[in-house]
């Protein structure tokens, strides 16, 4: 008869080699015969999470916990856990205690970074990056720390940290992403420059060989008539700008035509995760899996064309696709521009992100949509646009509600520009973040600097996205950053009645907005230059009646546009890729 260390020895070692029931079996034979002992509700605790049981998981970790409170790595793997299921609060306070009995405990640190970016506590971020770097200046430290100044919008900070870690790592493809990816962000570098990056990049990296290209170019093996497998990739298939935009097209592919298959690397669910698992033909968590084994299932599955909806971002596949592992793959809603990849053969855009005169900034060839390169679909919960808020006020709000890491110093200097111009207008900033104390005393500090007092900014973080939507009725025009422009956040602003004014470039990252707008029926806020960005908008500030035409107008004329034609875009789409496929 085993005593109870010998089965609980058994039980840990199961985990160890992926036997995860097994190992639950032992904890559960523990706990009949000693139902207070703590090691057993633990790796019982851990078992569930393994195998996707996190609710489970929670309730054995804290009973764990509660049984031997100073255990360290029950509260780290209690945390593991927490940040599984999205409570990232409780995440935090349960790894600040991990670091209370273990102060060496790296890695409650590193999740620590993690959690704090996820509530937007950018600056808290920055500080603990710094201290790891103290103790450990390591690659993957100063990309952290890289991530964390982005996130504050200090982008020449940002762009140092992941210098330095791309120094310390050379061969490390991930956190050379990372650099390039913060490069779209970056005004001092030029539209050019950011595609040559991307080229060395993919050169360095993912140059293709006979030994990695497994699927033979531009062979689908099936032909008119049968449908054609895509399969669709991505960290950000849920509540995401991604997931927002996918969903409505993958419930209205012709399945006689089309076979969905959705690989998910993201973690934890939402309302957008689960209506895109119900719209899927196959749908697989891949978050676990190896760019090889990844490739594998890929292979294994037949897919005919595949669709890379990340780019340079956060836990990427481009190693997968250098591989080649469908006969076509496209780059497609989750980057902004060329991916430098040779093995990506399409990039799925438009006349007004990649205009003929800008396909050279581009290494795929361009598919280009009948009009916009995604569809919008409002939210049904979205709150009547309401009248101008100057109306009342007796004076003009501008706002941005976009992601702080858009906010640059050139983004600074063009807002404090339109302020000055619109004697006693203000400003709104919304997002996660803007609420962090250090993320506000760094823009105000900026602001200064240009003249702009602090009374004129209002800051806001994170609210429920109704919450968020609301907001556009206290704002008059809203302003959109550069280089990097408002995606999403431009749709929004439109569906509620609310001007953006835009400067485009050459990069396909600063284009988003031209292209929604125009989509929308509403051009007159596209400016040609800086100049011409502050001249529109001191423009439409002196034109009361305007903006209320603007705010009575935009909604309907929007609603039946292209940018809101879910049909028609699902339509075009999926002739486009037949097209492609059968050429």
């Amino acid at each position: 008869m085993p005593t109870v260390q010998e089965v609980l020895e058994r039980a840990a070692e199961n985990l160890r080699q992926g036997n995860h029931h097994l190992a639950e079996e032992n904890c559960v034979a523990v706990l009949a015969v000693c139902h207070a002992e703590p090691e057993a509700w633990h790796l019982r605790g851990v078992a569930a999470h393994l195998q996707g049981r996190n609710f489970d998981a929670v309730a054995w970790l804290e009973r764990a916990v509660r049984l031997k409170p100073d255990a360290a790595m029950y509260h780290y793997n209690l945390g593991v856990v927490q940040q599984a299921l999205g409570e990232q609060a409780a995440a935090e306070a349960t790894y600040r205690r991990v670091l209370e009995l273990d102060q060496s405990s790296t890695s409650a640190s590193v999740n620590l970074v993690t959690v704090l970016n996820k509530l937007g506590r950018f600056s808290d971020s920055v500080t603990l990056c710094e201290k790891l770097i103290s103790t450990e200046p390591s690659a993957r430290h100063f990309a952290r720390l890289g991530n964390a100044h982005k996130m504050l919008g200090d982008i020449p900070l940002s762009i140092a940290a992941y210098e330095r870690a791309a120094e310390l790592a050379p061969d490390d493809a991930a956190i050379h992403s990372e650099l390039v990816f913060a490069r779209q962000y970056d005004p001092a570098i030029d539209d050019e420059a950011v595609f040559a990056e991307h080229r060395s990049w993919a050169e360095r990296f993912c140059s293709p060989t006979s030994e990695n290209r497994q699927a033979q170019l531009g062979s689908v093996s099936r032909g008119p008539g049968e449908p054609l497998r895509l399969w669709f990739v991505s960290p950000d298939l849920g509540n995401h700008p991604v997931g927002i935009f996918l969903a409505p097209l993958l419930e209205r592919l012709d399945r006689n035509r089309f076979t969905p298959y959705c690989y998910s690397d993201r973690t934890g669910q939402d309302e957008f995760n689960q209506r895109l698992r119900a719209s899927t033909a196959f749908w697989r968590d891949t978050k676990h899996l190896s760019h090889d084994q990844l490739a594998e299932q890929i292979l294994a599955d037949g897919i005919d064309i595949a669709f890379d909806l990340a780019g340079h971002t956060d836990d990427n596949r481009m190693p997968v696709f250098a591989r080649r592992v469908a006969p076509i793959q496209f780059s497609w809603a989750g980057y902004v521009g060329s991916t430098g990849l040779n093995t990506m053969d399409w990039l799925l855009c438009d006349r007004f992100h990649v205009p003929e005169e800008l396909e050279s900034l581009h290494c795929e060839r361009p598919l280009r949509m009948p009009h916009g390169y995604i569809c919008y679909q409002p939210p049904e919960y979205a709150p009547s646009p309401g009248p101008p808020p100057s109306t009342q006020a007796g004076f003009i709000t501008f706002g941005c509600l976009n992601n702080p890491c858009k906010v640059n110093d050139e983004t600074v200097r063009l807002f404090a520009a339109v302020l000055q111009r619109v004697p006693h207008s203000k400003l709104i900033f919304k997002y996660k973040g803007f609420d962090d104390s250090g993320v506000r005393d760094r823009f105000t500090g900026k602001f200064a600097e240009h003249g702009i007092t602090a009374e004129r900014l209002d800051f806001r973080g994170g609210t429920t996205h109704g919450e968020h939507l609301q907001t556009f009725c206290e704002i008059d025009i809203s302003l959109d950053p550069t280089p990097y422009s408002g995606g999403l956040t431009t749709c929004e602003s439109l569906w509620m009645g609310v001007p953006v004014i835009t400067c485009p470039r050459d990069r396909f990252a600063s284009r988003h907005s031209l292209s929604h707008s125009t989509n929308a029926g509403f051009t007159e806020a596209i400016a040609s230059s800086f100049d011409n960005f502050v001249e529109i908008a001191a423009s439409l500030a002196a034109d009361p009646d305007r903006l209320r035409e603007i705010r009575t107008s935009l909604r309907p004329t929007m609603a039946t546009s292209p940018l809101c034609d879910l049909d028609s875009f699902a339509s075009a789409f999926q002739n486009a890729i037949e097209a492609v496929a059968f050429s």
